[in-house]
């Protein structure tokens, strides 16, 4: 029997007795999970994680988070309208995930979560407090890390786009800063010597940031390792040469870094320029002999499966291939940096939306919904590259049993791209039904679009606490002032 209790406080669960499994179960095999986690799971990861979204959906339901009740006749229009529009996060399976990374690597391997994929500052929070550290690809990312507290030692300022005056501001924080070219280098060079000249203890780790120039992966918008890519320096013979040079010249040069791309690059591609830079590591300790590359920074792109529930490749796969590829990334003697961003999170999280209107054609059925390009940027321009699942809940929050029918479940933007998921069989929807969309836990609201001028989503976060479930508000939805302070 469920119970309800106030909308942020606990709230009872059918199933007492059920074990709960997080969706992020699945990122090890079911044995290295049991062993990892000390936890076995009742029945398969798929049945937790829909079982999970049902309770939590119905509990929000009837504590009155959101709200579908047509039957009310008055409407205060200086009251906030009920919402219509979340995105939530699983608790559980964020600190699991977390915990497993952590567990899938030997100790000199570090990692800087990709900031990037999804700067909430309680998922930064989290991984702060579990010695991870921040890789930023702007200046206000790596503002971001140091307000939450992240260790200035623990943050990599990566972009192909940095002025000098944020290179001063990188330095003067203590922040590690891969160059991302030769004229990068340069500028950097111009401030040690003005700033810096009798003061070489406070320079903080610098590296080069190498394109090793194997290629493009299944999905060429993430892949970057390319010729005519915009990140790195390219290592053909005559740049190998000149970047040893520079090496020898500047012992303040202590680490390479590569990233080859992610989403549609597999492990021996990751691999494969984690290889690279290690040779270009050793040539270099070689030319200047002695070891001055202390740190190797491999990058992350670690794909995520959005296909369906299970997690695959697993980090556990992703230390395996790169043990049998590169083995001396693994003997101790430097420090090895990852940058895993949207495996960290993705699967951690799902949106809801109620249906607002249903239209028909003879083709399909077409649910309008409160999310679309704005929340789900990439989906709506790059369908075949950037998928996520539906699934369709009654008025209740019980799952549709509705014949199957074709859909096209669209945003309320204002441009006929507007399509979050194009001819997709679903259960028939119904005006007030909610459509859940799977694995939105990165590159969502970190690439909020503004077209329209609608706000940003509400953000939960829930966890089991014994036999309930606890709903926590992360971040409130924008109000009316939020979106039109941007416009000035």
């Amino acid at each position: 029997m469920m119970k309800f209790t106030s909308i942020l406080s606990k709230v009872a669960v059918a199933s007492a007795s059920a074990k709960f499994a997080a969706p992020a179960f699945s990122h090890l095999s079911s044995k290295m999970a049991m062993s990892t986690a000390g936890e076995t799971t009742s029945g398969s990861t798929k049945e937790a994680i829909g079982s999970n979204i049902t309770n939590v959906l119905q509990n929000m339901i009837q504590t009155g988070i959101l709200n579908n009740d047509s039957s009310i006749e008055k409407i205060n229009i200086d009251q906030d309208e009920p919402l219509k529009l979340a995105v939530m996060y699983d608790l559980d399976a964020v600190d699991f995930t977390i915990e497993l990374l952590a567990k899938s690597f030997p100790e000199n391997f570090q990692h800087r979560f990709a900031v990037k994929a999804c700067p909430l500052s309680f998922f930064l929070k989290k991984v702060i407090e579990a010695g991870i550290g921040m890789e930023c690809a702007s200046l206000m990312e790596v503002k971001h890390a140091l307000n939450l507290g992240c260790a200035p030692e623990k943050i990599v300022f990566d972009s192909p786009c940095k002025t000098e005056h944020e290179l001063a501001f990188a330095l003067k924080s203590g922040v590690t800063i891969n160059a991302d070219s030769f004229a990068e280098l340069d500028k950097i060079l111009k401030i040690l010597k003005r700033d810096y000249s009798d003061a070489a203890d406070r320079i903080p780790v610098i590296g080069l940031r190498i394109n090793p120039l194997i290629g493009m992966g299944d999905n060429k918008l993430l892949s970057v390792s390319m010729a005519t890519s915009k990140f790195g320096i390219p290592l053909t013979e005559d740049n190998r040469n000149k970047i040893i040079q520079l090496f020898k010249e500047h012992s303040f040069l202590k680490a390479l870094h590569c990233h080859v791309g992610s989403q549609g690059c597999g492990l021996d591609m990751l691999a494969s320029g984690a290889e690279t830079i290690t040779n270009l590591a050793d040539d270099i300790d070689e030319a200047v002999n002695d070891s001055q590359v202390t740190t190797l920074n491999i990058g992350g792109g670690l794909p995520v499966n959005f296909l369906e529930d299970e997690v695959s490749p697993t980090y556990g796969e992703h230390a395996s291939v790169l043990e049998k590829t590169v083995p001396s990334l693994f003997d101790g003697k430097r420090t090895v940096l990852t940058e895993y961003g949207r495996s960290l999170c993705s699967k951690a999280s799902w949106t809801v939306s109620e249906v607002e209107y249903v239209k028909t054609s003879p083709e399909l059925r077409i649910g309008i919904i409160h999310a679309g390009s704005d929340l789900f940027l990439r989906t709506c321009y790059v369908p075949e590259l950037f998928p996520h699942r539906l699934e369709v809940f009654t008025k209740d929050g019980k799952p549709s049993t509705a014949p199957s029918e074709p859909h096209n479940i669209a945003g309320p933007l204002c441009f006929g791209g507007d399509i979050l998921g194009s001819k997709v069989e679903l259960p028939a929807v119904e005006p007030g039904d909610y459509v859940v969309v799977k694995d939105t836990g990165s590159n969502t609201l970190s690439m909020f679009s503004r077209h329209c001028s609608r706000p940003a989503p509400a953000v939960y976060g829930y966890r089991r606490n014994g036999e309930e479930i606890e709903l926590h508000l992360l971040k409130p939805r924008e109000t009316s002032e939020d979106v039109l302070k941007f416009w000035g």
